[in-house]
C-alpha cells in the first residue's frame, strides 16, 4: 500500500488515504526486476515473482518526502517457493513544500566600526499551507553586537566562534492555541503572509572588514513537511586609519578693520572610501562683532548660520563662502575741562579707557553627522585697532588743594589726552558737626596717574605719596599709535616716576624698556617720554636733597643706576632706536639722609660677545658726564672719591680677545673713552643704506625695511633718513617715530651711530591708488665734525608692466685721464630725462680689475667691484650727474658700463639703459668688469672731459689744459 502519511509519523493512521500513480519498483542486486504503478487506493502488487531475495523500492516524486519505511526507505523481501507472498509492504510519504520564503537586508552595506546597523528579515508564507509553528534562527556574524529586536527572541546565544545566535518562536494564533502565544512579548502569527522581524545591532571596534549573516527559517505543519528557508547578508567595515572628516575654515585677511567685510571659506570633505556620511549638517558660530551679509550656497532658510548638506559619499567635499562685515567700534567721545580749589580732604578718583574685550574675531564651525561625533575647526582673525588704552588718576589727602585738568577720549582712535596742573599743601583738617561733634581729617597727599597703552604695549606711572608739599604739571597723550609724557614738579615727600614697554612681537614678551626713578626728600623732577611703534625716547632731570635711586635697562643689553642719599643732580636720555644712554649726574652724600653713600653704574653688552662697564661705589661725591652708544662704545668724564671699577671685555668665539679689569679706590678724576668698534669697510666716514620692500598678503598695506649702517671709520651723529613715499599710498605706521611726518615723505632723527652700528626702521604704508609700481626712494646724511656723508637707496615692488609709459633716460658715460697724475682716471656719469614725468634712478657702475675708487662727488654704495648710486628725483627735461675719481694700479685699456635702472615716481613704470666708456693707459692692455676683451668696434666714448663741462651749460673749455675738446663747443 501507498499510502498520504499527513501527520508524518511513519504510520498509516484512520483517515490517512492511498496514492495512486506511484511507481513501486522490484530489484535484485541493484538492477530492476519489475515495476508496477499503484492504485486508486494505493495499493500495488507483484506477480509470478521467481522465489528468491528482493528489495522493494519506491520511485520518488517531487514535492513529497518518504515517511515510511525507516531509512533506507525500502523492504527486503525474500520468496520461498511454496510459501505465499508477503502483503504489508507499505510506502508512506508526506507532502513536502517550500512554504516560506526568507530575505535579510541591512540599512547600510558598508559600516564603520561603533555604528549602530539595523537588519531586516522578511519571511514571507504560502497561504495554502496552514503551519503550526514557526522558527527563526539569526546568526549574528562575529564583530557584531545585538543590541535588541522588534520581537522579543526566545533566546539569545553567544557562540565560541564570537557569532551571536537569536532565535524566535511563532505559532499558530487560533483561539483554541491563544495561551501558546504568551511565548513573544510582541506575538506574531505562524500563519500571516507576511512577517518583517528588524534586529539592531553595533558594530564593535574589532570587528573584521567582511561580515556575513545567515537566517534560517522552519516550519511545521499538520499538512505537510515544511521546506527550509535560508537567507545570507554581507557587508563590509570601513577601518579608520586617521581623521574621517576633513573640516578647514579660512578666511581671505589676517587681520581687518572695524568697519571692512571679511570673508570666510569653510572647506570640508569625507576621508572614507566606501561609507557614506548621512545627516551632515554644518554650522557656524560667527563673532558677535560681525554681520552677516551674504553665503554661497544659501544657509537654510530661516537661518544666517546652518547649512543641511544631507548625504556625503566617501570622498566628496564642498565649499562655503560667507561674507561679514566688522562692526564699528563705539564712536563714543568724552572731554571735560575742570578747576578744582578750596581746602578740607579731597578723595579723586578718574578712569578712562578705550580697551574693548575683543582682541580679535574667533570664528567656528562644527560639522555634525550620524555616523560621528561633531568635528569643529575655528580662525582667528586680528581685529586692528582693538589694542586700547587706559588712565587711572587718583588723588587725596587733607590741606589745600588747585587743581586744573583738561581731559578727552575718542573711540575712534583709542586716544586719550590730558592736561592739568596740581597743587596741594598738607595740614589737618576740621570740620564742625551738629551736637558740639567734629570730623578730622589729617592725611597726607597722595597722587597717583598711571596710563597703559596695549597697543604699543607700554606702561607709565608716576606715584606721589606721604607729601607735605605738591607741584606738579602735566601733559600726556596715548592712542593706538603712541604713548607721549611729559611731567614736571616739585614734591617734598615721596616720589616714583616709572616707564615699562615690552616686545609684543616677541613669542615671550619681554622688556624693551624698564625706569624706575624714586625720590624721597624734597626734589624737583622733569621726565619727557615718547614712546612709538617699536622704540622709546626717554629725556628726564631731577635735583634735590634726600635719598634717590634710579634705574634705566634697556631690554637685556644695557643698564644705568645710580642710588644714595646727600644731594642729587641729574640730566640723563636713552634711545633704544641707538642703544644710547647718557646721564650727567653729580651727586653728594650726606649722612643727614642715613641711606647710604652714592652708587653710580653704567653697562652695555653684546650677549657673548662683549662687555663695557664702570661703576662707582660707597662714594662721598660722583661728577660724571657718561655716554653709551650703542654696546659697544662708552666715554665717561668724571671724577670721585670712593671706589671705581672699569671692565671692558671682548670674545671671539671661545677664545678671549680683551679684558680690562681696573680698579681705583680714593679720588680721582678721569677721562675715558672705550670703543670695540667692529671692522670698518671704509677708511673715511661712511654710510650704508639697504632698503627692502614687499605686499602684505590678504592686506592693501605695503611693508619696508631701512637698515641704516655705520661701515665708515668714525662715529657719525645725529642721523638724519629721509622716505620718499611711492605714489598711491599713505603713511600708516613706523617702528620709529618721525621726527617730521608730511603727506608723501616722512623723516626720521637718530642721535648716534657708533661704527658697525646698525639701526633698523619698519615703515607701513597704505596703499590707495595702485599703480604699475611702487617706486620708494629713501636717502640718509650722518655727520661728524661738521662734515656730512650720504647714501641712498631704492624699493620698487611691480604690478604690472606697460611698455608705453616707460621712462626716457637718456644716459652718457666719459672718462679721462688726470692732467697731473697719469694713474688717476676721471669718470663722468650724464643722465637726462627725456620722460614727462619726474625719474628716480639706481646707477651700477663695475669698476674693471686693477681700479680703485679714490672718492666720488656723491657717496656710493660699495658692493665688491659695484659702485652704486641712488639719485634724487629728476624733474621732465633736467638733467644730473656723477663724477668720481679711480686710482689705477696698472697700465692698460679699461673698459666699464654703468647700468641705470630709472623708474618713474608716479608709478608709471620703469626701464634700464646703460652706457660705456674706455680709456688707455700706457700699453693697451685690456681690463673689463669681468676680464672679457671687447673687439675694436669704435664705439668707446674716450673724449676728455674739461673741468667746466661740470656746469653742463657750455662752459668754456679754456681751462683746462689737456682738453680736447673744440674750443666751440
Amino acid at each position: 500500500m501507498k499510502f498520504e502519511d499527513k501527520n508524518g509519523n511513519g504510520a498509516r493512521d484512520s483517515g490517512e488515504p492511498g496514492l495512486s500513480g506511484w511507481t513501486i519498483r522490484l530489484m535484485k542486486e541493484g538492477a530492476e526486476v519489475d515495476s508496477t504503478v499503484t492504485a486508486a487506493d494505493g495499493s500495488y502488487s507483484f506477480k509470478r515473482v521467481v522465489p528468491g531475495s528482493y528489495i522493494i523500492e519506491e520511485a520518488a516524486q517531487a514535492g513529497w518526502t518518504q515517511s515510511y519505511p525507516a531509512s533506507p526507505g525500502t523492504h527486503p523481501v525474500t520468496l520461498v517457493s511454496g510459501v505465499p507472498g508477503l502483503t504489508d509492504l507499505d510506502f508512506g510519504n508526506r507532502r513536502f513544500v517550500q512554504a516560506l520564503q526568507v530575505a535579510i537586508t541591512a540599512n547600510k552595506l558598508n559600516v564603520l566600526p561603533g555604528q549602530k546597523l539595523t537588519f531586516y528579515i522578511t519571511i514571507n508564507h504560502d497561504s495554502n499551507i496552514g503551519l503550526n509553528s514557526m522558527i527563526v534562527e539569526y546568526t549574528l556574524p562575529s564583530g557584531l553586537s545585538f543590541i535588541d529586536s522588534n520581537y522579543s527572541p526566545l533566546s539569545v546565544t553567544h557562540n565560541a566562534d564570537g557569532t551571536t545566535t537569536i532565535t524566535w518562536k511563532f505559532s499558530a494564533f487560533i483561539p483554541q492555541m491563544a495561551a501558546q502565544t504568551a511565548e513573544s512579548a510582541k506575538s506574531g502569527d505562524a500563519n500571516a503572509p507576511s512577517t518583517i522581524i528588524t534586529v539592531n545591532s553595533q558594530v564593535q571596534p574589532d570587528a573584521p572588514q567582511s561580515l556575513t549573516g545567515t537566517v534560517v527559517v522552519t516550519g511545521t505543519s499538520s499538512d505537510a513537511t515544511i521546506a527550509e528557508a535560508k537567507g545570507t547578508v554581507s557587508l563590509n567595515v570601513e577601518k579608520l586609519t586617521g581623521q574621517p572628516i576633513l573640516l578647514n575654515k579660512t578666511s581671505d585677511l589676517k587681520e581687518v578693520w572695524p568697519g571692512a567685510t571679511v570673508g570666510y571659506t569653510i572647506s570640508y570633505e569625507s576621508l572614507l572610501k566606501k561609507t557614506d556620511l548621512t545627516e551632515v549638517v554644518i554650522t557656524e558660530q560667527a563673532s558677535s562683532d560681525l554681520i552677516f551679509l551674504y553665503a554661497s550656497p544659501a544657509p537654510d532658510q530661516g537661518t544666517d548660520n546652518v547649512w543641511s548638506i544631507g548625504d556625503l559619499g566617501p570622498g566628496k567635499k564642498g565649499t562655503i563662502s560667507v561674507l561679514f562685515q566688522v562692526k564699528n567700534a563705539s564712536n563714543l567721545s568724552f572731554f571735560s575741562q575742570s578747576s578744582i580749589s578750596g581746602s578740607g580732604y579731597v578723595n579723586s578718583y578718574r578712569r578712562l579707557s578705550t580697551e574693548t574685550e575683543s582682541q580679535g574675531l574667533k570664528n567656528s564651525v562644527t560639522l555634525t553627522c550620524k555616523e560621528f561625533t561633531p568635528v569643529s575647526t575655528s580662525y582667528f582673525v586680528k581685529l586692528r585697532d582693538s589694542d586700547g588704552t587706559s588712565l587711572l588718576k587718583t588723588d587725596h589727602g587733607s590741606g589745600d588743594y588747585l587743581s586744573e585738568e583738561v581731559a578727552a577720549m575718542q573711540m575712534k582712535n583709542r586716544s586719550i589726552s590730558s592736561t592739568g596742573s596740581l597743587k596741594a599743601i598738607y595740614r589737618p583738617t576740621s570740620f564742625s558737626l551738629p551736637g558740639g561733634k567734629s570730623l578730622n581729617y589729617d592725611s597726607e597727599i597722595a597722587s597717583s596717574t598711571i596710563t597703559r597703552n596695549r597697543a604699543t604695549q607700554a606702561s607709565t606711572g608716576q606715584e606721589i605719596r606721604y607729601a607735605k608739599n605738591l607741584e606738579m604739571n602735566h601733559k600726556l597723550l596715548v592712542d593706538k599709535n603712541e604713548t607721549l609724557l611729559s611731567v614736571e614738579g616739585s614734591v617734598q615727600g615721596q616720589a616714583h616716576l616709572g616707564v615699562l614697554k615690552k616686545d609684543g612681537q616677541a613669542v615671550k614678551l619681554s622688556s624693551i624698556v624698564e625706569s624706575s626713578q624714586d625720590y624721597g626728600g624734597s626734589f624737583r623732577f622733569n621726565s619727557s617720554l615718547e614712546d612709538y611703534g617699536s622704540n622709546v625716547l626717554l629725556i628726564s632731570n631731577a635735583s634735590g636733597g634726600g635719598q634717590a635711586a634710579s634705574e634705566q635697562r634697556l631690554k637685556k643689553s644695557q643698564r644705568s643706576y645710580e642710588h644714595g642719599s646727600g644731594s642729587y643732580e641729574i640730566e640723563e636720555q636713552l634711545s633704544t632706536a641707538e642703544s644710547y644712554i647718557a646721564k650727567d649726574l653729580s651727586v653728594s652724600s650726606d649722612p643727614a639722609y642715613g641711606y647710604g653713600k652714592w652708587k653710580s653704574g653704567i653697562w652695555s653688552k653684546s650677549s657673548g660677545k662683549s662687555f663695557l662697564g664702570q661703576e662707582i661705589s660707597g662714594a662721598d661725591y660722583i661728577k660724571e658726564e657718561t655716554q653709551a652708544s650703542g654696546l659697544n662704545d662708552l666715554s665717561s668724564n668724571l671724577s670721585y672719591r670712593g671706589q671705581g671699577r672699569f671692565r671692558a671685555v671682548y670674545e671671539a668665539g671661545n677664545r678671549s680677545m680683551l679684558d680690562l679689569d681696573e680698579e681705583y679706590v680714593g679720588e680721582y678724576s678721569m677721562q675715558r673713552k672705550v670703543r670695540l668698534g667692529g671692522v670698518s669697510r671704509f677708511d673715511r666716514p661712511h654710510l650704508t643704506l639697504n632698503k627692502t620692500g614687499r605686499l602684505v598678503p590678504g592686506t592693501a598695506a605695503a611693508d619696508y625695511t631701512i637698515t641704516i649702517l655705520n661701515d665708515g671709520n668714525t662715529a657719525l651723529g645725529p642721523v638724519y633718513v629721509w622716505d620718499i613715499f611711492p605714489a598711491g599710498t599713505d603713511y600708516l605706521s613706523s617702528s620709529l617715530k618721525p621726527a617730521r611726518l608730511q603727506p608723501g615723505y616722512a623723516n626720521w632723527s637718530l642721535l648716534y651711530l657708533g661704527i658697525g652700528q646698525s639701526v633698523t626702521i619698519n615703515l607701513r604704508l597704505n596703499v590707495t591708488d595702485q599703480k604699475d609700481e611702487l617706486v620708494n626712494l629713501v636717502y640718509a646724511s650722518g655727520g661728524h665734525n661738521d662734515e656730512w656723508v650720504t647714501a641712498g637707496n631704492m624699493s620698487v615692488i611691480e604690478f604690472g608692466w606697460q611698455e608705453c609709459s616707460q621712462p626716457d633716460l637718456l644716459m652718457d658715460k666719459q672718462a679721462r685721464i688726470d692732467a697731473v697724475d697719469g694713474r688717476i682716471i676721471w669718470y663722468r656719469i650724464l643722465l637726462q630725462n627725456r620722460a614727462r614725468v619726474s625719474l628716480a634712478a639706481q646707477i651700477t657702475d663695475r669698476l674693471p680689475a686693477g681700479l680703485r675708487l679714490l672718492n666720488a662727488s656723491a657717496e656710493p654704495k660699495v658692493e665688491g667691484q659695484n659702485l652704486i648710486w641712488v639719485t634724487e628725483a629728476i624733474p621732465a627735461g633736467e638733467s644730473r650727474f656723477i663724477e668720481y675719481r679711480a686710482f689705477a694700479s696698472q697700465e692698460g685699456r679699461f673698459v666699464n658700463t654703468a647700468l641705470a635702472e630709472a623708474h618713474a615716481l608716479d608709478g608709471s613704470g620703469g626701464r634700464s639703459t646703460q652706457a660705456s666708456a674706455a680709456v688707455t693707459l700706457g700699453e693697451a692692455t685690456s681690463y673689463t668688469e669681468d676680464g672679457w676683451k671687447p673687439p675694436d668696434w669704435g664705439l668707446d666714448r674716450m673724449e676728455m672731459i674739461c673741468d667746466d663741462e661740470i656746469a653742463g651749460d657750455g662752459g668754456s673749455c679754456s681751462s683746462c689744459p689737456s682738453c680736447s675738446c673744440p674750443q666751440d663747443e
